[in-house]
């Protein structure tokens, strides 16, 4: 095993480990959402996209596939949705108008959405079993967003698969 796989099993095991040994019990423990890999995270807020954020999150492989998933189960993590909404709700500039609850709401949508059509497209590009699985997994669901699903869609006939 490489040190660097070593390294991530270990830090993998530190975060369950510590909120134990802080008092949380174990049903807690299940409910924290660990945010994805650096490089996931920038293909995710990436505007362009031409630095090759996509390249290099597909240069992760399988490692990138439980991040990816998570992002197309669940959509954009917690903390920046939360981040997100204070803004749109808090404009720095007292002056700026504070958009209505249902545009929030919207564009909150939207940049789950984003979320999720990103990390499908990548999951199609990675192509691997797990990949494929992640992708059918979030095709599972409840009827997605006509955008999520046509990137679940794309991403699925890139992969090469169908699911069972």
């Amino acid at each position: 095993m490489s040190p660097a796989v070593a390294a991530r099993r270990a830090g993998a095991l530190l975060l369950p480990a510590t909120l134990l040994w802080l008092g949380c019990q174990p049903a807690e423990v299940s409910q924290v959402q660990v945010l994805p890999d650096r490089r996931i995270i920038r293909l995710m807020q990436c505007q362009e996209c031409f630095g090759g954020e996509a390249a290099a999150v597909v240069a992760m492989g399988d490692s990138a596939v439980l991040g990816l998933r998570e992002l197309v189960l669940h959509g954009a993590p917690a903390p920046f949705v939360t981040r997100l909404d204070s803004a749109l709700r808090h404009p720095a500039d007292s002056a700026d108008h504070v958009p209505a609850n249902a545009t929030i709401k919207l564009l909150l949508d939207d940049f789950d959405a984003i979320h999720r059509v990103r990390s499908s497209l990548a999951l199609g590009l990675i192509g691997t079993d797990s990949a494929r699985h992640a992708i059918c997994a979030g095709m599972a669901l409840q009827p997605p967003r006509r955008d999520v699903k046509l990137a679940l869609d794309s991403a699925l006939a890139h992969a090469g698969g169908a699911c069972q």
